[in-house]
């Protein structure tokens, strides 16, 4: 049995929790798989890298509760999953986010991504910061050879469907193994606000896939 880390959207995590309940809930079913979701303290109160910082306490805390916790006793903790999605995304990445979802013409949901990162980068930060543009981390062909292989999910009518494109199209100039997949005609963070549609199963079946893989 697998085990995944699962890094919520930003404050959908507390508005929609059920939504993300009803989801993680079925993809455990689905892929065998125990999994550990993470509420991670919001920005403004704590700006990053204090997300970063709480999920990657959590995978300490779960280091830790092997020999104390019984469900973990069928896990297996040799292969374990990060997942996450929108803000959460970039969480797993520790970083991955740049402007081209200005080619969109979205403005609204434009000047709602900026505002986001301004209360969330550290004071004083643009969106050039790596945490916010990946392309500004500078790691070695030795640190780009111990990253995972990758999925990447995008949503067909999302507005941040480029970003995501992208960041796979880098992650493969980097010589990371990565695979794109698009679920078309669907919105931003489908999963959880249609936890049981056709779609959200088509995805966690996906999911499961790319762990059984391993």
């Amino acid at each position: 049995m697998s085990f995944i880390g699962e890094a919520s959207a930003y404050f959908k995590a507390q508005r929609h929790g059920l939504g993300y309940h009803t989801f993680l809930g079925d993809f455990a079913v689905a892929s065998q798989s125990i999994v550990l979701s993470v509420d991670y303290r919001h920005a403004p109160e704590n700006r990053l890298p204090i997300a970063y910082d709480d999920c990657y306490s959590s995978l300490e805390w779960l280091s830790c509760q092997v020999s104390s916790e019984p469900w973990l006793e069928r896990a297996d903790l040799s292969r374990v999953f990060l997942s996450g999605d929108s803000a959460g995304g970039n969480i797993v990445h520790n970083r991955g986010e740049d402007e081209k979802e200005r080619a969109g013409g979205e403005a609204e949901n434009l000047a709602l991504t900026d505002w986001m990162w301004k209360l969330s980068l550290p004071e004083g930060s643009n969106r050039d910061h790596y945490w916010c543009n990946y392309e500004m981390a500078e790691l070695s062909r030795a640190e780009w050879c111990r990253f995972p292989p990758a999925v990447v999910y995008v949503a067909g009518l999302d507005f941040l469907k480029e970003r995501g494109v992208m960041y796979a199209a880098f992650l493969e100039k980097n010589g990371v193994e990565v695979k794109l997949v698009e679920a078309e005609g669907e919105k931003h963070v489908y999963h959880m606000l249609h936890p049981e549609s056709e779609a959200t199963r088509l995805l966690q079946k996906q999911m499961s896939e790319f762990i059984h893989n391993f």
